[in-house]
């Protein structure tokens, strides 16, 4: 009985994917990362420190990380940590005046 438990529960670990998602320049953790596998209804979100924990995929499976921020990634494969690149967008000025002809409060 011992020998067919601890059999189920090796089988059970190994039927998970665990990792850990990094910013890519500063190497700190990136918290709530969106884990999504595409074109099916199966995803994860991270942790407040970046670990997530899938359940096997199978082999054709696409995963795809994305997080606000960073450039979202595909991958096939996921080992230990992964790393995601920001993105930075720089935004046209914006102005802001008072209608005019509008009363105003002193």
């Amino acid at each position: 009985m011992r020998i067919l438990v601890i059999l189920l529960l090796s089988q059970l670990s190994f039927a998970q994917i665990s990792g850990t998602v990094k910013d890519s320049k500063t190497n700190a953790f990136i918290s709530y990362v969106n884990i999504a596998v595409e074109n099916k209804d199966k995803g994860v979100s991270a942790n407040e420190n970046g670990a997530f924990l899938l359940p096997k995929l199978n082999e054709n499976d696409i995963l795809i990380l994305s997080a606000v921020g960073f450039k979202p990634l595909k991958s096939k494969e996921i080992i230990g940590e992964v790393y995601l690149e920001q993105i930075i967008l720089e935004l046209k000025e914006l102005s802001v005046t008072p209608r005019i002809g509008k009363n105003t409060l002193k």
